[in-house]
């Protein structure tokens, strides 16, 4: 039986905020940077470029992989290092070779950052990508297995 929940709401509206408007000013380097979430255009540009990362995230939920940690973030992305430069520089309005002057920390937290604000958005993008190939794929096995004969009529009633 389903039952409600009551959500409690915060006293000053900040976590929804976050929610609807997840973008967060950090200081990297020494520099204010606003690290925002992808507009719908910006993320139909950067989609080719995020595939790894989308088609590892497919099959982590395909296996019912938990979602990556902050702690395992560096780890995740790591393995996504060349394809990683031109959507954060994006997210975060700065030069790409201002990013790659960054030391070991000031690079970490720009990572961690990008992964808090648009983690989610691709997430979501993988989660959409999996929904849709089982779809197509239930659709598929339907149209492989025909159409279901009907039953066949009675015989007709004669009478002697």
């Amino acid at each position: 039986m389903a039952r409600k929940v009551t959500r409690k709401k915060s006293a000053t509206g900040a976590e929804d905020l976050s929610v609807i408007h997840p973008d967060r000013t950090i200081i990297i380097a020494g520099r204010d940077v606003v690290m925002r979430e992808y507009g719908f255009f910006e993320s139909l540009e950067l989609l080719p470029l995020l595939e790894p990362i989308l088609v590892d995230l497919e099959e982590q939920a395909k296996t019912n992989a938990p979602w990556p940690g902050i702690e395992a973030v560096p780890s995740f992305l790591g393995n996504h290092f060349s394809v990683l430069v031109h959507p954060i520089a994006k997210a975060a309005s700065v030069d790409m070779e201002w990013m790659r002057g960054l030391g070991a920390d000031d690079g970490y937290e720009l990572v961690w950052w990008w992964w808090i604000v648009n983690g989610p958005f691709c997430k979501r993008c993988a989660e959409k990508r999996l929904l849709t190939a089982q779809a197509i794929a239930e659709q598929a096995r339907k149209r492989d297995a025909g159409q279901t004969p009907s039953t066949t009529s009675s015989p007709p009633v004669t009478a002697p």
